[in-house]
């Protein structure tokens, strides 16, 4: 990025569709979620190499990597999260690519998840209408909460503070939601000045900032916007 006028290290050439990208915070890693497989990369001044394809659609005993809609990473850069079309959501150690643990049969359309900052817990939802869940992964086998408050919702993308607070937005539909995931409550609502819709968001990492962008399907009127988040007082 200090040198625009030099040309784009290639990383590599994988031979399916990709549908999801994420950049570790310390900067260190790179995961990409195809249609059948994640693959993590080690990043470096010079580009990188591929640290380990960590699933892939052909595993049956552990996580099957089948249209990976959504990758994170976790905020000390740790872990890797994905879930996958085939109703199942694991997390990975970044230093090996191994992974820490999984969970099956859930929902189909999982198309986001994130991490609580400074937790181990994640928070997932789902695209048909199923809401939003949260899972304690340091205990794989702990209870999967659903949260009532965001029932009959679309979850197209979310993003998280450290006071487990949500932003959310459906299948186009131009709201931003906010919920207390963890006393399981709507907050309130945004809705953007164009009243287009919303395809994605993400949050900076000091959780001040939110950005979103969207428009409407078939017309040339896309947008990017970002927001300020205000914490309440003693927060």
């Amino acid at each position: 990025m200090s040198a625009p006028e030099q040309p784009p290290v290639k990383l590599a050439e994988l031979p399916d569709e990709i549908q999801s990208l994420a950049i570790s915070p310390n900067g260190e890693r790179l995961a990409v979620g195809t249609t059948n497989s994640i693959e993590l990369f080690e990043l470096s001044d010079t580009g990188g190499r591929l640290l380990r394809q960590v699933a892939t659609s052909n595993d049956s005993t552990e996580f099957v990597a089948r249209q990976i809609y959504c990758v994170a990473f976790s905020s000390d850069s740790r872990w890797l999260t994905a879930t996958s079309w085939e109703r199942q959501i694991a997390v990975w150690d970044t230093s090996n690519g191994t992974i820490r643990a999984t969970r099956k049969v859930l929902v189909h359309e999982l198309m986001a998840v994130a991490f609580v900052p400074g937790r181990e817990r994640l928070i997932f939802g789902a695209r048909n209408v199923e809401g939003l869940f949260v899972w304690d992964f340091n205990s794989p086998n702990s209870e999967i909460r659903e949260l009532t408050s965001t029932l009959k919702r679309n979850i197209r993308s979310l993003a998280v503070t450290p006071h487990e607070v949500a932003f959310v937005n459906g299948e186009w539909d131009g709201i931003i939601r906010i919920y207390d995931t963890s006393r399981d409550t709507q907050l309130g609502t945004a809705q953007q000045s164009t009243r287009a819709g919303v395809t994605d968001l993400v949050m900076s990492h000091d959780g001040r900032l939110l950005a979103t962008c969207g428009g409407d399907e078939g017309k040339s009127n896309g947008y990017l916007h970002v927001w300020s988040i205000e914490p309440k007082k003693g927060e």
